[in-house]
């Protein structure tokens, strides 16, 4: 009797041990951005699509709620919301969907199906061109700063922010964006974007080297 008792112990701790150990993490150091945002989530984790027009400007957002299916250079990012960004040509183009202050219009993604109705409707592409994350706390800012300065060197003062970094990394054709001041990190892949000029809501105007800040304003929206 005893011994059935011992080996019942131990099958239930070895089924305890398999159930704690982590899942498998996309490591977002790691992505290509030639990666479609349907083999990126999660639909165990919570998901929002649509318009955040101060998060995802322009673009359409694929926003998860401190999903715990990432990581970055190996760190955990459960402590932190995730952002894709998808291009969008109704967002882009049809400017009475953003004008007006930080215009914020989702709805909640169950499944691939939901995922790939909301894309439809705002004609966007399935594949992401950028990554926002939203680091709530002080380790995880310093953590994630260590990891960028490991793997891209100390970086470039953002003049627009009190503590920001850029990262213009001309040969992966990728702007890097470590904004303490508004808890972010922001990885865009520019292959399709200006080499020169960047803008959005969290960094300002940044030039790249031979930015025509007033011809980008221009083009943005082509």
């Amino acid at each position: 009797m005893n011994m059935k008792v011992n080996i019942s112990a131990v099958l239930a701790l070895i089924i305890l041990l398999f159930s704690c150990k982590d899942k498998p993490r996309t490591d977002l150091a790691k992505i290509t951005f030639k990666e479609p945002a349907a083999d990126l989530i999660n639909y165990d984790d919570k998901y929002v699509g649509g318009i955040d027009n101060f998060e995802a400007p322009m673009s359409f957002a694929l926003q998860g709620t401190a999903p715990n299916s990432f990581a970055f250079n190996g760190v955990k990012l459960d402590s932190a919301d995730i952002t894709f960004q998808l291009r969008s040509d109704k967002i882009r183009k049809d400017t009475l969907l953003y004008q007006g202050g930080a215009t914020i219009d989702q709805e909640h993604i169950k499944n691939s199906a939901d995922l790939k109705k909301l894309l439809n409707k705002y004609q966007a592409d399935s594949v992401i061109y950028a990554y926002r994350v939203r680091l709530k706390t002080p380790e995880i800012k310093s953590s994630i700063l260590t990891q960028l300065i490991k793997l891209y060197g100390p970086g470039i003062k953002n003049p627009n922010t009190d503590n920001g970094l850029y990262w213009n990394l001309k040969n992966q054709h990728r702007f890097i964006f470590f904004n303490p001041d508004y808890r972010s990190l922001i990885v865009v892949d520019n292959t399709n974007l200006s080499k020169t000029c960047y803008w959005d809501p969290t960094t300002g105007n940044i030039d790249m080297g031979g930015c025509d800040i007033e011809q980008y304003k221009a083009n943005i929206l082509k």
